[in-house]
């Protein structure tokens, strides 16, 4: 009896622990494609749009004519959740307007990345 129970807590524990690295990895990949999908949604709208979405910035970085928008989650919670650190760049001209959206991912063992851009020049 007791090698039988041996072995089911056994087949549990390797069972729990291919369930969350899956359901880890589904997570990640559903937010990468949200990120992604926005990333190419949102050159050529208005800063306010990406405010109302994603709430006040983790920094904002002013330039002659260009401002950069930053987002990070965590702490923000507006982002699908995953793993590691998730960072939302979107670049803005003069007129209020996204011309170029980014994003990057980082964690353990995955480091990615995304862009989209109507300005020529980035």
């Amino acid at each position: 009896m007791e090698p039988i129970l041996f072995v089911l807590c056994v087949y549990l524990v390797f069972a729990l622990a291919l369930s969350r690295e899956g359901l880890r990895s589904w997570r990640d990949a559903r937010r990468r494609k949200i990120v992604q999908r926005l990333s190419v949604e949102l050159p050529g709208k208005s800063i306010d749009e990406a405010l109302a979405r994603f709430g006040e910035p983790f920094g904002v970085f002013a330039g002659s004519d260009r401002t950069l928008y930053e987002w990070k989650s965590p702490p923000s919670t507006r982002f699908p959740g995953g793993s590691g650190l998730l960072i939302f760049y979107c670049v803005i001209s003069e007129a209020r307007i996204i011309t170029h959206a980014s994003w990057q991912t980082r964690g353990e063992n995955n480091w990615r990345s995304g862009a989209k851009s109507t300005d020529p020049l980035l």
